[in-house]
């Protein structure tokens, strides 16, 4: 069977951690998107907001 086409960036970082996840998907993604009842220190107006872990985030990017 033929192997699947990828298309676009794939960076996958092996670790030598003793965990049991030993590839850390290390891919990079951009995101537009609006919401009026966001945290205004965390997403101010009009500039950009670095989001490393988005589990810190989820509470205060709002709901609309």
């Amino acid at each position: 069977m033929s192997e699947t086409r990828f298309h676009g960036a794939r960076v996958t970082e092996s670790t030598d951690l003793v965990t049991a996840i030993n590839d850390v998907d290390s891919s990079v993604i951009g995101i537009v998107a609006t919401a009026d009842d966001a945290d205004a220190k965390l997403f101010p107006l009009n500039k950009p907001a670095l989001v490393t872990r988005v589990n810190d985030v989820l509470g205060k990017c709002g709901t609309t």
